[in-house]
């Protein structure tokens, strides 16, 4: 991902709403999980039989961190306003240029503002998915 800017692009609110541009995060970093996860037990086990391992398919999962610069005041509103909600999640979509759009209902972890008087507000959060990640590949 060098070299690329990630556009985050989150529900407006409004009912029935449409996703909007409120970031492009200069350094980040996506994590994806797809793990599977054991799920043998004791009774599973007879002194006769043969014994069976498990595997059940996980959970897949998606962490975000970065840093960058909102989109205007708008975007720096929105933010906010997703992290104050009551369980500040909202869908929301990642866009990787040249690669395609990762799209999840995400809950904001953390969140900080920063920046200089004479620069654009900028900020630093860490996102996870709630819930099932889907991809859609760039044409």
């Amino acid at each position: 991902m060098a070299g690329r800017k990630i556009v985050m692009r989150v529900h407006d609110g409004g009912d029935p709403g449409q996703m909007v541009a409120i970031a492009t995060l200069k350094s980040k970093s996506i994590s994806l999980n797809n793990e599977t996860f054991d799920d043998t037990s004791d009774s599973d086990v007879d002194a006769f039989d043969q014994l069976w391992e498990a595997s059940v398919d996980g959970v897949s999962s998606m962490a975000v961190s970065g840093d960058g610069r909102t989109r205007g005041h708008a975007g720096e509103k929105r933010l906010n306003a997703i992290f104050f909600s009551s369980d500040r999640s909202v869908p929301g979509e990642m866009v990787v240029p040249g690669l395609g759009v990762y799209s999840a209902t995400f809950r904001i972890d953390t969140l900080d503002f920063g920046g200089e008087t004479k620069t654009d507000s900028t900020f630093s959060f860490a996102i996870k998915a709630t819930g099932p990640v889907a991809f859609a590949e760039e044409a």
